[in-house]
């Protein structure tokens, strides 16, 4: 208890010295901004202030969202693909939607494609712990030095359907690797050959051989090339796909087939599962 008190009270100074630091910046440029002239005006030092401490504050609400600290996650993720297409060949695509079943939609955060073969890459932005393997459906991110526990849908699993998607629109012989990159997570407790940090994308390449050569990487390139200048779908039609998506199951009701979802009992307890099933398996944990 004494422990987790100080690494709260750490925090809380972490905090503080931010604040402290944000209000000193803003009055020392307010300051310099008041002596304009070679006379001080306490207006404009006070309007100063407050304006930057705004400034400020508004930013770091902005920074501090779930959307923007993905998209800043998903930017530092393309920065290092693209070092290793400069470095090795290849084009790397990034926000890719591509038809999905029942006219839905995938996206895809990156695609890299190169000699050495089309890389399928999921970047995740979660923090703390995360626990799981390629076959769990569900793994468990750790907050909070174990205070806070969430589910997260296996990123392994989620990108096996983008990979599906992809071959469906390549419509060539080849098998897309996939790759999972955790941007700021201890991965160590993963047990995944598909699961990267951030700064081991480096070594992506290493190890591997050439498969693809430069007709098939280019014939592949201008496919993609094709959904990035005419998406299925927009950014925002995806969007509001996947918040319909996510009201359909909180109501029960199939995001694949329009089916009821109804309580069943497994060997493992019971589940909500797809009135349409076998034709349709979707689950969901009751």
């Amino acid at each position: 208890m004494r422990r987790r008190k100080r690494r709260q009270s750490r925090s809380k100074r972490i905090a503080t010295l931010i604040v402290l630091s944000a209000i000193a910046i803003s009055l020392g440029i307010a300051t310099i901004v008041s002596y304009a002239g070679g006379t001080f005006s306490g207006t404009a030092f006070v309007a100063t202030t407050l304006s930057l401490m705004a400034v400020f504050t508004i930013t770091a609400i902005v920074l501090s969202t779930p959307t923007v600290k993905g998209k800043i996650g998903e930017a530092r993720v393309s920065r290092r693909l693209k070092k290793l297409a400069k470095k090795n060949g290849g084009q790397v695509f990034d926000n890719v939607i591509i038809p999905g079943e029942n006219d839905k939609t995938s996206q895809i955060d990156h695609i890299y494609v190169c000699n050495y073969g089309v890389f399928v890459v999921e970047t995740k932005n979660y923090a703390g712990r995360i626990y799981g393997n390629d076959n769990q459906k569900y793994w468990k991110q750790v907050l909070a030095y174990g205070h806070s526990k969430n589910e997260l849908y296996n990123p392994v699993k989620q990108n096996i359907t983008h990979i599906i998607r992809l071959k469906e629109i390549i419509k060539m012989d080849i098998s897309p690797i996939s790759v999972i990159v955790f941007v700021k997570a201890n991965t160590d407790f993963i047990e995944s050959d598909y699961v990267y940090r951030i700064s081991d994308l480096k070594y992506l390449l290493n190890d591997m051989e050439k498969t693809l050569d430069d007709n098939a990487v280019e014939n592949i390139c201008t496919t993609i090339t094709e959904y990035k200048l005419n998406p299925v779908k927009t950014d925002k039609e995806h969007i509001q796909e996947i918040k319909q998506m996510k009201q359909d199951i909180d109501n029960n009701i199939c995001p694949r087939c329009g089916g009821e979802l109804v309580l069943r009992k497994g060997t493992n307890g019971s589940f909500y599962g797809c009135s349409n099933y076998p034709k349709c398996k979707f689950t969901k944990k009751a």
